[in-house]
């Protein structure tokens, strides 16, 4: 989904992220039989940048999500995602997103001009919006890469 910025600039993060680990189990009922989901959640401070990764595991699937951020924007800079159905490799740089997506075999281009710079996406999205300067009458609005 792209949502036009404000000024085309990303909201300014007032506090920087927490490293740690979060591990969360969970079920989802499917066809009436539960299925157990788990799901691991790090953030690490890598090579001056920050890199948030959720791996999610369900019977016999496994999804890797990692999105490299700037350590002081937290705008993304990176992302792969990796799951059996498919690939996604994008690099982030002012308002263009480039890379690959692989599904079924076949390996297709990325390129778009987003019109703005991307903010609070992917894996580290939910960490983004924490370090923003949220109190009442506090409003923001970003872009998103879908």
């Amino acid at each position: 989904m792209i949502a036009r910025a404000q000024g085309d600039q990303p909201p300014k993060p007032v506090a920087a992220l927490t490293p740690g680990t979060a591990i969360y189990r969970a079920s989802l009922e499917i066809d009436g039989k539960l299925v157990p989901l788990d799901m691991a959640r790090t953030v690490k401070l890598e090579k001056g940048a920050w890199v948030v990764t959720e791996v999610t595991t369900m019977s016999n699937y496994v999804s890797i999500d990692s999105v490299v951020l700037d350590r002081k924007t937290l705008v993304p800079q990176r992302r792969v995602l990796r799951d059996p159905t498919l690939t996604m490799e994008v690099q982030f740089a002012g308002n263009t997103a480039t890379g690959t997506i692989t599904a079924r075999g076949q390996t297709r281009p990325i390129s778009i001009d987003m019109h703005g710079v991307l903010f609070a996406d992917g894996p580290g999205s939910q960490d983004a919006i924490a370090a923003l300067p949220l109190r009442t009458g506090y409003s923001a609005e970003f872009l998103n890469f879908d």
